[in-house]
């Protein structure tokens, strides 16, 4: 389950940005509870938040939060 969420455009490739507790996807799922996560780049077709077939996605290693200058490269589509 996704604990935060965050949308940028294409056209703003590549981005920084900084995860908080309140960027959570519920107020009871914070950033901060976790000892590791992975975080997960994106490139809907649709727009919608859920993946679907033909979307382009990247993954981070396993992160600790607090973690600095993390790289994401998009470089798979979802089956």
């Amino acid at each position: 389950m996704p604990r935060a969420i965050t949308v940028k455009k294409v056209k703003d490739l590549p981005v920084s940005f900084l995860l908080t507790d309140g960027m959570g996807a519920r107020p009871d799922l914070k950033i901060s509870n976790v000892p590791q996560l992975i975080i997960t780049a994106r490139i809907s077709k649709s727009g919608k938040a859920m993946p679907e077939s033909g979307d382009l996605q990247g993954l981070s290693q396993k992160v600790k939060p607090g973690d600095k200058d993390i790289s994401i490269v998009i470089d798979q589509q979802i089956p």
